[in-house]
């Protein structure tokens, strides 16, 4: 059964906070020695999209409408990042992280999030995009078959997360160990609804806690482990009790707006620290300017290139489904094309089955019966093939199949 689902902006805010941690942790290990890596917001940013985004393919589950828009989304501001760095590297010799190489192939493989070494936070976005088909087979799978099969799934890639040739498969920075928190999430979006369960305040700040203590932790597979679960708890608080109190900071305006920004700020966090690290001798103050200077690159980012094009993703995933749906409906035969703009279609699944109404219309409409003439009284008898050529013509009225001009022979009374 469908159900439309809308937005919930606390958690669009969660984003914002989350990101903002990140900042801290990182800003933490450019002045001291320390295990933890930041790890734990990344884990809460992977089961908020496999909830996000179960919630979307709720509105719209055509799998071609769900890349494109995955594509839109990612892409724009995390190419327009590399291309930023590239620009200061190549006129000012500035970088993030570690130097590394600037050349044409490398710049390409860090657009399109295939290397990371450019910006290193963005090795999550290769998760992300190895994930976007594993959140649709899981949102397929518990439609199908329940709850089962995402168990099963989540309990594997939990088991691998302890393998280490399995958690740095893809290289580099990325590190595929909380690959089952997307799945969780998906979970979580499908279980949410049939266990209304209501968590006192005292409780959720215990939750809140639990969580941090383990980002504060050095990031083992139980660990991440326990921040997935923890993840899970405050993502389905938030999301079944609109009016918490625990959570009203994110209803805030500067918690909204970091929401909104979320994106774009993870993206350019590293310029930010960079920036502050010239100045700053302290944690606090190189927090804090970090923030702040990336708070206006962020914004302009989001601004110019993250919201036009997500709405122009929208707009485009909608017509590449409608053209794909025009071709489903104009095979090689001679189908005539219908007339005025193809109504849209939600899925191919519709697609297929107005394919399938127009072919039959056709084959109606094409095959005319033989002429009837009336005699004595209300009866109808057929004509012979030789009188047929001396009869009268029949009388023809159009057929009533919407967007195909054809017609049938009417019968003379």
């Amino acid at each position: 059964m469908n159900r439309s689902v809308g937005f919930l902006p606390r958690l669009e805010s969660l984003r914002g906070l989350a990101a903002i941690s990140v900042v801290g942790f990182h800003a933490h290990m450019m002045r001291s020695d320390t295990t933890m890596t930041g790890l734990a917001p990344v884990v809460l940013f992977f089961v908020l999209s496999g909830f996000v985004l179960a919630r979307s393919l709720e509105n719209n589950s055509d799998p071609i409408v769900f890349f494109w828009s995955r594509v839109w989304r990612l892409l724009p501001a995390g190419a327009a990042s590399v291309l930023l760095l590239t620009i200061l590297y190549w006129q000012f010799g500035f970088f993030v992280g570690f130097e590394t190489d600037f050349g044409a192939i490398n710049v390409l493989l860090n657009a399109f999030f295939i290397k990371s070494d450019i910006n290193g936070p963005m090795w999550s976005l290769t998760i992300e995009c190895v994930a976007t088909p594993l959140i649709l087979l899981s949102f397929i799978a518990y439609r199908r078959a329940g709850h089962l099969p995402l168990v099963g799934l989540f309990v594997i890639l939990f088991a691998l997360s302890f393998w280490g040739p399995y958690v740095h498969l893809l290289g580099g920075w990325t590190n595929l160990a909380p690959l089952y928190a997307f799945v969780a999430g998906v979970l979580l979006h499908f279980e949410a609804p049939r266990h209304q369960v209501r968590f006192s305040q005292i409780i959720a700040v215990a939750i809140v806690a639990a969580f941090i203590f383990c980002a504060l932790r050095k990031q083992t597979a139980p660990i991440i482990f326990a921040e997935c679960i923890w993840s899970v708890v405050i993502i389905y608080i938030i999301a079944t009790d609109e009016r918490s109190r625990i959570f009203s900071l994110l209803d805030t305006a500067p918690v909204r707006l970091l929401g909104r920004i979320s994106y774009s700020f993870y993206l350019l966090h590293m310029i930010g620290l960079s920036l502050a690290a010239m100045t700053a001798t302290h944690f606090f103050s190189l927090f804090g300017l970090a923030v702040a200077y990336t708070i206006p690159m962020a914004w302009l980012s989001w601004a110019i290139i993250e919201r036009p094009f997500i709405r122009l993703g929208k707009s485009r995933s909608a017509t590449v489904a409608r053209s794909l749906c025009n071709r489903l409906l104009r095979p090689h035969s001679n189908i005539p094309a219908a007339s005025g703009d193809t109504p849209p279609y939600k899925n191919q699944r519709e697609c297929a089955a107005a394919r399938s109404d127009r072919i039959q219309a056709v084959q109606l409409c094409s095959v005319a019966p033989p002429p009837l003439r009336p005699v004595e009284g209300s009866r109808l008898q057929l004509l012979p093939p030789a009188a047929r050529e001396e009869g009268p013509r029949p009388r023809r009225t159009a057929c009533q199949k919407p967007g195909i001009r054809t017609f049938l022979p009417a019968r003379t009374i």
